[in-house]
Protein backbone atom coordinates (compact mmCIF):
# COMPACT_ATOMS: atom_id res chain seq x y z
CA UNK A 1 0.00 0.00 0.00
CA UNK A 2 1.15 3.41 -0.54
CA UNK A 3 0.31 7.42 0.99
CA UNK A 4 -3.03 8.77 -0.23
CA UNK A 5 -2.19 10.86 -2.83
CA UNK A 6 -2.83 14.83 -3.20
CA UNK A 7 -6.50 15.58 -3.39
CA UNK A 8 -8.57 18.55 -4.24
CA UNK A 9 -12.17 19.49 -3.31
CA UNK A 10 -14.61 20.28 -6.53
CA UNK A 11 -17.84 21.38 -5.00
CA UNK A 12 -17.86 24.36 -2.21
CA UNK A 13 -16.84 22.13 0.77
CA UNK A 14 -19.82 22.96 3.05
CA UNK A 15 -23.19 21.45 1.00
CA UNK A 16 -23.74 17.93 0.72
CA UNK A 17 -22.84 17.23 -2.68
CA UNK A 18 -22.40 13.94 -5.14
CA UNK A 19 -21.32 13.48 -9.02
CA UNK A 20 -23.17 10.97 -10.20
CA UNK A 21 -22.11 6.95 -11.22
CA UNK A 22 -19.09 5.01 -11.01
CA UNK A 23 -19.30 4.67 -14.81
CA UNK A 24 -20.05 8.32 -15.39
CA UNK A 25 -17.58 11.24 -16.17
CA UNK A 26 -18.67 14.46 -14.36
CA UNK A 27 -16.30 16.26 -16.60
CA UNK A 28 -17.21 17.75 -19.85
CA UNK A 29 -15.99 16.12 -23.18
CA UNK A 30 -13.55 19.15 -23.49
CA UNK A 31 -12.25 18.74 -19.83
CA UNK A 32 -12.87 22.13 -18.95
CA UNK A 33 -16.03 21.93 -16.87
CA UNK A 34 -17.55 19.47 -14.01
CA UNK A 35 -21.17 18.84 -13.04
CA UNK A 36 -22.43 17.60 -9.60
CA UNK A 37 -25.48 17.82 -7.45
CA UNK A 38 -25.83 20.10 -4.36
CA UNK A 39 -28.66 18.96 -1.75
CA UNK A 40 -29.33 22.72 -0.85
CA UNK A 41 -32.38 21.78 1.46
CA UNK A 42 -30.37 19.95 4.08
CA UNK A 43 -28.83 16.17 4.29
CA UNK A 44 -30.46 13.53 2.55
CA UNK A 45 -30.76 9.63 3.54
CA UNK A 46 -29.52 6.86 0.63
CA UNK A 47 -32.84 5.69 -0.20
CA UNK A 48 -35.56 8.30 0.93
CA UNK A 49 -36.42 11.49 3.54
CA UNK A 50 -34.66 13.45 0.59
CA UNK A 51 -34.54 17.15 1.56
CA UNK A 52 -36.56 19.71 -0.96
CA UNK A 53 -34.31 20.94 -2.76
CA UNK A 54 -31.13 20.85 -4.83
CA UNK A 55 -29.42 22.17 -7.59
CA UNK A 56 -27.23 21.11 -10.19
CA UNK A 57 -23.70 22.88 -10.78
CA UNK A 58 -21.53 23.44 -13.03
CA UNK A 59 -17.84 24.99 -12.73
CA UNK A 60 -13.96 24.82 -13.97
CA UNK A 61 -12.27 21.87 -13.59
CA UNK A 62 -10.55 22.84 -10.72
CA UNK A 63 -13.62 23.36 -8.79
CA UNK A 64 -13.92 27.32 -9.78
CA UNK A 65 -16.13 29.70 -11.48
CA UNK A 66 -19.47 27.74 -9.64
CA UNK A 67 -22.92 28.46 -10.88
CA UNK A 68 -26.52 26.49 -10.30
CA UNK A 69 -27.70 25.75 -14.00
CA UNK A 70 -30.83 24.51 -12.75
CA UNK A 71 -33.04 23.34 -9.78
CA UNK A 72 -34.47 19.50 -9.39
CA UNK A 73 -36.48 17.93 -6.48
CA UNK A 74 -34.06 15.06 -4.99
CA UNK A 75 -34.86 11.72 -3.79
CA UNK A 76 -31.83 10.16 -2.71
CA UNK A 77 -28.17 10.81 -1.61
CA UNK A 78 -26.47 8.00 -4.17
CA UNK A 79 -26.84 10.00 -7.14
CA UNK A 80 -27.77 13.10 -7.07
CA UNK A 81 -29.88 14.65 -10.51
CA UNK A 82 -28.05 12.24 -12.80
CA UNK A 83 -26.31 14.50 -14.06
CA UNK A 84 -24.80 13.68 -17.60
CA UNK A 85 -22.45 15.71 -20.32
CA UNK A 86 -24.18 15.66 -23.80
CA UNK A 87 -21.94 17.89 -25.18
CA UNK A 88 -19.24 20.48 -24.17
CA UNK A 89 -22.70 23.15 -23.70
CA UNK A 90 -25.20 21.10 -22.82
CA UNK A 91 -25.77 18.85 -19.50
CA UNK A 92 -28.90 16.18 -18.43
CA UNK A 93 -30.04 15.85 -15.49
CA UNK A 94 -32.93 14.44 -13.63
CA UNK A 95 -35.99 16.51 -12.03
CA UNK A 96 -38.69 14.04 -10.71
CA UNK A 97 -39.93 12.33 -13.99
CA UNK A 98 -38.72 15.05 -16.17
CA UNK A 99 -35.55 15.05 -17.58
CA UNK A 100 -33.90 18.50 -18.07
CA UNK A 101 -31.63 19.76 -21.09
CA UNK A 102 -29.99 22.74 -20.59
CA UNK A 103 -27.16 24.91 -22.47
CA UNK A 104 -24.58 25.68 -19.62
CA UNK A 105 -23.77 29.15 -21.81
CA UNK A 106 -27.37 30.46 -22.71
CA UNK A 107 -29.75 28.97 -20.09
CA UNK A 108 -31.48 27.38 -22.25
CA UNK A 109 -34.01 24.76 -20.91
CA UNK A 110 -35.62 21.81 -22.25
CA UNK A 111 -37.72 19.18 -20.64
CA UNK A 112 -38.75 15.83 -21.80
CA UNK A 113 -40.67 13.01 -19.93
CA UNK A 114 -38.13 10.15 -19.71
CA UNK A 115 -34.88 9.61 -18.24
CA UNK A 116 -31.08 10.13 -19.11
CA UNK A 117 -29.28 7.72 -16.88
CA UNK A 118 -26.55 6.60 -19.76
CA UNK A 119 -25.68 8.67 -22.67
CA UNK A 120 -24.12 8.03 -25.97
CA UNK A 121 -23.71 11.02 -28.40
CA UNK A 122 -25.11 8.88 -31.62
CA UNK A 123 -27.62 7.31 -29.97
CA UNK A 124 -29.06 8.80 -27.42
CA UNK A 125 -29.98 8.61 -23.77
CA UNK A 126 -30.60 5.30 -22.30
CA UNK A 127 -32.86 4.59 -19.27
CA UNK A 128 -35.02 2.71 -17.14
CA UNK A 129 -37.90 3.77 -15.52
CA UNK A 130 -37.38 2.46 -11.92
CA UNK A 131 -34.63 4.77 -11.34
CA UNK A 132 -36.71 7.74 -12.61
CA UNK A 133 -39.01 6.37 -10.17
CA UNK A 134 -42.47 8.22 -11.38
CA UNK A 135 -45.56 6.89 -9.80
CA UNK A 136 -47.98 8.63 -12.02
CA UNK A 137 -50.94 7.51 -13.96
CA UNK A 138 -48.70 8.01 -17.16
CA UNK A 139 -45.60 6.88 -15.78
CA UNK A 140 -43.32 4.10 -18.03
CA UNK A 141 -44.03 0.53 -17.37
CA UNK A 142 -41.08 -1.18 -16.31
CA UNK A 143 -39.05 -2.10 -19.45
CA UNK A 144 -35.53 -0.46 -21.25
CA UNK A 145 -36.05 2.66 -23.16
CA UNK A 146 -34.21 5.05 -25.47
CA UNK A 147 -35.02 8.81 -25.36
CA UNK A 148 -34.08 11.12 -28.87
CA UNK A 149 -32.67 14.37 -27.12
CA UNK A 150 -33.73 16.24 -29.75
CA UNK A 151 -37.57 15.80 -30.69
CA UNK A 152 -38.42 13.98 -27.08
CA UNK A 153 -39.69 10.46 -28.51
CA UNK A 154 -39.15 7.79 -26.83
CA UNK A 155 -39.12 4.18 -28.01
CA UNK A 156 -38.90 0.85 -26.11
CA UNK A 157 -36.07 -1.08 -25.88
CA UNK A 158 -37.49 -4.31 -24.22
CA UNK A 159 -39.65 -4.83 -21.19
CA UNK A 160 -40.00 -8.20 -19.26
CA UNK A 161 -42.79 -9.22 -21.32
CA UNK A 162 -39.97 -9.41 -24.04
CA UNK A 163 -37.51 -10.72 -22.02
CA UNK A 164 -40.43 -13.86 -21.46
CA UNK A 165 -39.68 -14.65 -24.96
CA UNK A 166 -36.31 -16.61 -25.03
CA UNK A 167 -36.49 -19.80 -22.78
CA UNK A 168 -33.42 -18.70 -20.21
CA UNK A 169 -36.28 -16.67 -18.83
CA UNK A 170 -39.03 -18.73 -18.95
CA UNK A 171 -37.14 -21.35 -17.26
CA UNK A 172 -36.22 -19.04 -14.08
CA UNK A 173 -37.87 -20.08 -10.91
CA UNK A 174 -39.81 -16.57 -10.74
CA UNK A 175 -40.65 -14.38 -14.11
CA UNK A 176 -38.85 -11.20 -14.77
CA UNK A 177 -40.84 -8.14 -13.39
CA UNK A 178 -38.67 -4.73 -13.50
CA UNK A 179 -35.74 -3.60 -15.85
CA UNK A 180 -34.96 -1.48 -12.74
CA UNK A 181 -31.78 0.44 -12.89
CA UNK A 182 -27.80 0.61 -14.22
CA UNK A 183 -28.96 0.93 -18.36
CA UNK A 184 -25.63 1.33 -19.68
CA UNK A 185 -24.18 1.21 -23.27
CA UNK A 186 -21.34 -0.47 -24.59
CA UNK A 187 -18.14 1.49 -24.92
CA UNK A 188 -18.77 1.73 -29.01
CA UNK A 189 -22.74 1.81 -28.42
CA UNK A 190 -23.48 -1.55 -30.37
CA UNK A 191 -25.17 -3.16 -27.13
CA UNK A 192 -27.09 -2.21 -24.27
CA UNK A 193 -27.62 -3.64 -20.83
CA UNK A 194 -29.76 -3.58 -18.08
CA UNK A 195 -30.78 -5.24 -14.06
CA UNK A 196 -33.27 -7.29 -14.20
CA UNK A 197 -35.22 -8.33 -10.83
CA UNK A 198 -37.33 -11.36 -10.41
CA UNK A 199 -40.46 -11.49 -8.79
CA UNK A 200 -39.96 -12.16 -5.78
CA UNK A 201 -36.66 -10.49 -6.02
CA UNK A 202 -35.03 -13.09 -3.83
CA UNK A 203 -35.63 -15.47 -6.38
CA UNK A 204 -32.79 -13.48 -8.20
CA UNK A 205 -31.22 -10.41 -9.46
CA UNK A 206 -29.15 -10.48 -12.93
CA UNK A 207 -28.43 -8.53 -16.12
CA UNK A 208 -28.85 -9.20 -19.72
CA UNK A 209 -27.86 -7.43 -23.18
CA UNK A 210 -29.30 -6.73 -26.35
CA UNK A 211 -28.91 -4.60 -29.31
CA UNK A 212 -30.34 -1.15 -28.68
CA UNK A 213 -33.42 -2.39 -31.17
CA UNK A 214 -34.05 -5.02 -28.32
CA UNK A 215 -32.70 -8.03 -30.53
CA UNK A 216 -30.04 -10.50 -29.65
CA UNK A 217 -30.72 -10.80 -26.11
CA UNK A 218 -27.91 -12.36 -24.18
CA UNK A 219 -28.52 -13.82 -20.60
CA UNK A 220 -25.68 -12.95 -18.17
CA UNK A 221 -25.79 -17.01 -17.05
CA UNK A 222 -24.26 -16.09 -13.52
CA UNK A 223 -25.58 -18.24 -10.47
CA UNK A 224 -24.56 -18.02 -6.80
CA UNK A 225 -25.81 -21.33 -5.50
CA UNK A 226 -29.33 -22.21 -6.61
CA UNK A 227 -30.06 -17.93 -7.64
CA UNK A 228 -29.35 -16.14 -10.79
CA UNK A 229 -27.16 -13.23 -9.65
CA UNK A 230 -24.80 -10.42 -11.07
CA UNK A 231 -21.42 -9.08 -10.59
CA UNK A 232 -20.86 -6.75 -8.14
CA UNK A 233 -21.00 -3.19 -9.71
CA UNK A 234 -20.72 -4.48 -13.53
CA UNK A 235 -19.69 -2.57 -16.73
CA UNK A 236 -18.92 -3.14 -20.05
CA UNK A 237 -15.51 -3.19 -20.60
CA UNK A 238 -15.94 -3.64 -24.57
CA UNK A 239 -18.40 -4.48 -26.94
CA UNK A 240 -18.25 -8.05 -26.19
CA UNK A 241 -17.62 -8.62 -22.60
CA UNK A 242 -18.58 -7.14 -19.37
CA UNK A 243 -16.20 -6.98 -15.37
CA UNK A 244 -17.22 -6.92 -12.25
CA UNK A 245 -16.64 -8.50 -8.71
CA UNK A 246 -17.21 -12.19 -8.42
CA UNK A 247 -19.31 -12.49 -5.46
CA UNK A 248 -19.17 -16.38 -6.23
CA UNK A 249 -15.91 -16.22 -5.02
CA UNK A 250 -15.64 -15.07 -1.07
CA UNK A 251 -11.99 -13.14 -2.19
CA UNK A 252 -14.51 -11.02 -4.69
CA UNK A 253 -12.01 -10.51 -7.76
CA UNK A 254 -12.33 -8.36 -10.48
CA UNK A 255 -12.96 -10.34 -13.36
CA UNK A 256 -14.01 -10.17 -17.22
CA UNK A 257 -16.79 -12.42 -18.54
CA UNK A 258 -18.42 -13.12 -22.26
CA UNK A 259 -21.52 -11.56 -22.53
CA UNK A 260 -23.07 -14.82 -21.70
CA UNK A 261 -21.17 -15.54 -18.41
CA UNK A 262 -18.10 -17.25 -19.43
CA UNK A 263 -14.62 -16.11 -17.61
CA UNK A 264 -12.12 -15.01 -19.66
CA UNK A 265 -9.60 -13.44 -16.82
CA UNK A 266 -8.93 -12.21 -13.97
CA UNK A 267 -8.30 -8.36 -14.10
CA UNK A 268 -7.54 -7.62 -10.35
CA UNK A 269 -7.14 -9.98 -7.42
CA UNK A 270 -7.42 -7.10 -4.83
CA UNK A 271 -10.41 -5.56 -2.86
CA UNK A 272 -12.95 -3.47 -5.11
CA UNK A 273 -16.84 -2.19 -5.05
CA UNK A 274 -17.16 0.54 -7.53
CA UNK A 275 -14.85 0.12 -10.36
CA UNK A 276 -14.18 2.04 -13.14
CA UNK A 277 -11.72 1.02 -16.39
CA UNK A 278 -9.41 3.37 -17.93
CA UNK A 279 -9.79 4.24 -21.46
CA UNK A 280 -7.67 1.55 -22.90
CA UNK A 281 -8.60 -1.01 -20.41
CA UNK A 282 -5.06 -1.27 -18.68
CA UNK A 283 -6.11 0.06 -15.24
CA UNK A 284 -9.11 0.16 -13.17
CA UNK A 285 -10.12 2.92 -10.27
CA UNK A 286 -12.22 1.47 -7.23
CA UNK A 287 -13.62 2.01 -3.77
CA UNK A 288 -13.25 -0.53 -0.79
CA UNK A 289 -16.40 -2.60 0.28
CA UNK A 290 -19.11 -2.09 2.49
CA UNK A 291 -18.46 -1.05 5.67
CA UNK A 292 -14.78 -1.40 5.45
CA UNK A 293 -12.94 1.14 7.56
CA UNK A 294 -12.18 3.49 6.01
CA UNK A 295 -13.57 3.36 3.12
CA UNK A 296 -10.43 3.69 0.33
CA UNK A 297 -10.08 5.20 -3.37
CA UNK A 298 -7.77 2.55 -4.95
CA UNK A 299 -5.98 2.65 -8.41
CA UNK A 300 -4.72 -0.78 -9.89
CA UNK A 301 -3.08 -1.61 -12.54
CA UNK A 302 -3.98 -4.69 -14.58
CA UNK A 303 -3.51 -7.95 -13.19
CA UNK A 304 -2.56 -6.23 -9.94
CA UNK A 305 -2.73 -7.81 -6.61
CA UNK A 306 -2.23 -5.08 -4.48
CA UNK A 307 -3.58 -1.42 -4.84
CA UNK A 308 -2.18 1.93 -4.84
CA UNK A 309 -4.14 3.93 -2.58
CA UNK A 310 -5.75 7.17 -3.40
CA UNK A 311 -7.78 8.40 -0.73
CA UNK A 312 -9.56 7.64 2.50
CA UNK A 313 -12.38 8.55 4.53
CA UNK A 314 -15.34 7.31 6.71
CA UNK A 315 -17.32 4.67 5.54
CA UNK A 316 -21.31 5.90 5.01
CA UNK A 317 -24.47 4.05 3.84
CA UNK A 318 -25.50 7.81 2.69
CA UNK A 319 -23.15 7.89 -0.51
CA UNK A 320 -20.73 5.68 -2.20
CA UNK A 321 -17.43 7.01 -3.28
CA UNK A 322 -18.61 6.34 -6.61
CA UNK A 323 -14.92 7.16 -8.62
CA UNK A 324 -14.96 7.69 -11.69
CA UNK A 325 -12.20 8.67 -14.27
CA UNK A 326 -11.77 11.71 -16.46
CA UNK A 327 -12.47 10.90 -20.62
CA UNK A 328 -8.82 10.93 -20.89
CA UNK A 329 -7.82 8.84 -17.78
CA UNK A 330 -5.71 11.02 -15.57
CA UNK A 331 -7.87 12.10 -13.04
CA UNK A 332 -10.32 10.62 -10.89
CA UNK A 333 -13.37 11.98 -9.19
CA UNK A 334 -15.12 10.72 -6.29
CA UNK A 335 -17.22 11.86 -3.33
CA UNK A 336 -15.39 12.33 0.07
CA UNK A 337 -18.17 11.18 2.29
CA UNK A 338 -17.92 11.92 5.91
CA UNK A 339 -19.36 9.77 8.65
CA UNK A 340 -22.71 9.48 8.97
CA UNK A 341 -24.60 13.04 8.75
CA UNK A 342 -21.75 14.61 8.14
CA UNK A 343 -22.12 14.83 4.38
CA UNK A 344 -20.16 14.51 1.21
CA UNK A 345 -17.63 16.32 -1.00
CA UNK A 346 -16.91 15.94 -4.76
CA UNK A 347 -13.27 15.51 -5.27
CA UNK A 348 -10.42 14.79 -7.40
CA UNK A 349 -7.57 13.23 -7.67
CA UNK A 350 -4.74 13.96 -10.90
CA UNK A 351 -3.40 10.31 -11.64
CA UNK A 352 -0.45 11.84 -14.09
CA UNK A 353 2.49 11.03 -11.32
CA UNK A 354 0.91 7.79 -11.13
CA UNK A 355 0.70 6.52 -14.89
CA UNK A 356 3.76 8.40 -15.56
CA UNK A 357 5.79 5.52 -12.98
CA UNK A 358 7.25 2.73 -14.70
Amino acid sequence: MHEPMPERVISDGRVFSVHTYFDICPESPNGRRVVYSRFTGGVPSRMGDAPATGEVIVADRDGGAARSIGAFAPRTSHTGAYTVWIDDATVAYQDGPAVCLVNVDTGALRRFKGGCQMFDPVKGALFCPGEVRDEGPDAFPPGLYRLNIDTGAVRTVITPAGLMEYPFFRELPAPPTDLWCHAKWSPNGTRVAARVDLSPRQKGIGIFSCRPDGSDVIPFKYFSGERWDKPMHWSFFDDDSFYGYDVTDPRRPCRRWTLDGEIIETVHEGPGNHACLSPAGDYLVTDSWYNVEPRSVMFYRRYDREPVVLAEMPHTWQADAHPALSRDGRRVYFNRTGPEGQGSQVCAVDLGPLLERK
